[in-house]
């Protein structure tokens, strides 16, 4: 090849890699770490052309002022890496302008140094000395049409070699983490950056322990085109640029710190290792001072073991406290979080719903029977005129004691506890039906199951509530005649009432699709609230149309579906009906 500087183009080529590096890290800059990676791609490319142009020139001037110039690029590549690094893996508290300068220090030391050393000054000045502690010495080997230069190790880069390898053994330090621990795609961005990162440095201390191939020759850019291959890697494979761990890791120490409950986090010792900003509000602490304190004495509460959801009161406030296991890489337990839910106005609402319920049950009935009682004998004394007001009076009354009954009805069967067992779905469509018939006798309701015995795992009185308020419902505002037909499909129950008049009016269901009453817009009875709040316990919801028809569907309940189902009885104003639109494979 004689005289031409081939490594020049090597180093060209590695320079246009990583600067392309360095554009892709500037367009996605609004992501995290891509600001830094993009600086630190520019300090590469920077090193490797300014390496390249240099090569070709003997020592002199021009040749050590390109040598101070790869400074420029050379000192800020182990403090980029590590603020990278801190900045990937979202450690931004790390990222202070404090923490900056200080790591800029000595590097900014090796510039000074570095231009001082190439300065054509006199020795005997204070300049030339102070390059002199960089590099003391310097001697040039010519190879195939390229200039080397080896320099001695002063103080001062030496200096500067301890701080960088400091830098980037750190770096790597924190990036392996995510190698060893995380999920997979985090693993593989890791550690492409990690093994990328390792060529340069393995270049550098090949230099620096002066066992390079030729004397003189920094083989640190010359990794770059590996280090390029795999970022690049890391970048349009696992989307480095894109989904970095810095989202996940800031995502999940701002959800703690921020949420309004109170979270306490203790070691296998019950000593508090963490606490939220809520937790200090609430327990009155000073976060640093409750670190290492017990949790008796910081939140008032011992752990039981096993215990994993428990109520406590504290300075007359009612608290839920869940707690949840900390498991260490090997699955074993190394401590627990406890998250304290401020549960007072929920404890004070249930009160306040138990009082009211206790007027509806006892206090408003026994009124109620009293005035209907006293209505009852003053339309006896008096004359058909006068009478029609005291029945009226005792109408009303009945109305209200309806009411009341309903009311009843509904706590009863809302706050009792989950009692789901495996029920035959044409028995319980009976049993619901024939309460609605006990009310209205003259109503007719055609019941279609499917062709096959369904079993459902449901609560039993919670269903038969539910489907008898609805057909209770278009009894009470429709036609006398309605059909209930019950689908199946995949393990899901859909239940379709409807009747040959003009249904459930819009005033009723809106109210109740909507979810909220107010004085003007309001349902004259509870039963429709039944209705949504029995469905919802059940695991289902319901939908009315513009017919005023309505449709429940209640997800995963069917538990078997058997053979062709036995024709049963039905109640008194029943119609049996066979063969409904069964979509069960």
């Amino acid at each position: 090849m004689g005289g031409f500087p081939f490594l020049s183009g090597v180093l060209v080529v590695a320079g246009v890699a990583t600067g392309s590096l360095a554009y892709l890290g500037y367009r996605r800059r609004d992501r995290p770490g891509a600001r830094t990676f993009a600086f630190l791609a520019a300090t590469m490319t920077g090193y490797a052309f300014l390496y390249a142009f240099s090569l070709p020139i003997q020592e002199g001037t021009l040749r050590s002022a390109l040598g101070a110039a790869q400074w420029f690029a050379i000192a800020p590549l182990p403090v980029v890496w590590l603020l990278f690094a801190l900045e990937y893996s979202g450690r931004p508290e790390y990222l202070t302008r404090r923490v900056v300068v200080s790591l800029s220090v000595v590097p900014a030391l090796a510039v000074a140094a570095a231009v001082a050393h190439a300065m054509p000054v006199s020795e005997t000045l204070l300049v030339a000395r102070f390059g002199d502690l960089f590099y003391p010495t310097t001697t040039a080997t010519e190879w195939m049409g390229h200039t080397f230069l080896m320099h001695g190790q002063g103080p001062l880069y030496v200096l500067f070699i301890v701080v960088a390898y400091v830098c980037f053994i750190t770096g790597v330090a924190i990036l392996f983490e995510f190698v060893v621990r995380f999920d997979r795609l985090y693993k593989q961005q890791a550690a492409s950056l990690v093994v990328g990162a390792l060529f340069p440095w393995v270049g550098n201390v090949v230099a620096v322990l002066g066992s390079e191939p030729i004397p003189g020759i920094d083989l640190l850019p010359f990794t770059l085109p590996l280090t390029a291959l795999l970022f690049a890697n890391a970048i349009f494979r696992y989307d480095l640029l894109d989904f970095v761990p810095a989202t996940r890791r800031r995502g999940a120490s701002a959800l703690v710190s921020d949420m309004r409950d109170a979270v306490v986090v203790v070691d296998d010792a019950e000593r508090v290792v963490d606490v939220n900003a809520a937790a200090s509000k609430r327990f009155d602490l000073d976060r640093h001072r409750a670190l290492g304190a017990s949790l008796s004495s910081v939140a008032g509460v011992t752990l039981a073991p096993e215990e994993d959801l428990f109520e406590v009161v504290n300075d007359g406030s009612v608290y839920e406290v869940t707690v949840s296991p900390v498991h260490d890489r090997y699955g074993s337990i190394i401590g627990r979080t406890l998250v304290f839910r401020d549960i007072t106005e929920h404890r004070d609402a249930q009160q306040r719903l138990e009082v009211l319920n206790r007027v509806l049950r006892h206090n408003l009935r026994t009124e109620v029977n009293v005035i209907s009682g006293y209505a009852t004998m003053v339309e006896r004394q008096l004359d058909d005129g006068a009478a029609s007001m005291a029945t009226e009076i005792s109408t009303a009354a009945g109305t209200l004691d309806e009411l009341g009954q309903k009311a009843r009805e509904v706590e009863r069967i809302m706050s009792r506890d989950d009692d789901a067992n495996t029920y035959a779905l044409a028995a319980l469509l009976d049993g619901a039906v024939e309460r609605v018939t006990d009310e209205h006798p003259d109503a007719t309701v055609d019941v279609y199951t499917p062709s096959r015995a369904v079993q459902l795992d449901v609560d039993a009185v919670v269903f038969e509530a539910v489907v008898a308020d609805l057909v209770d419902a278009l009894a009470h505002y429709g036609d006398d005649v309605i059909s209930v037909r019950a689908f199946t499909f995949e393990g899901d129950l859909t239940i379709r009432a409807s009747d040959d008049g003009s249904g459930i009016p819009a005033s009723e269901y809106e109210v109740v699709r909507r979810g909220e009453e107010t004085p003007l817009e309001h349902a004259s009875g509870l039963s429709l609230w039944l209705v949504k709040w029995g469905v919802r316990s059940l695991g289902g919801g319901v939908e009315f149309d513009d017919d005023g028809d309505a449709v429940l569907d209640i997800a995963e309940c069917v538990a078997d579906v058997g053979p062709s189902a036995a024709s049963s009885g039905r109640a008194d104003g029943v119609a049996a009906a066979d063969g409904g639109d069964d979509r069960e494979s």
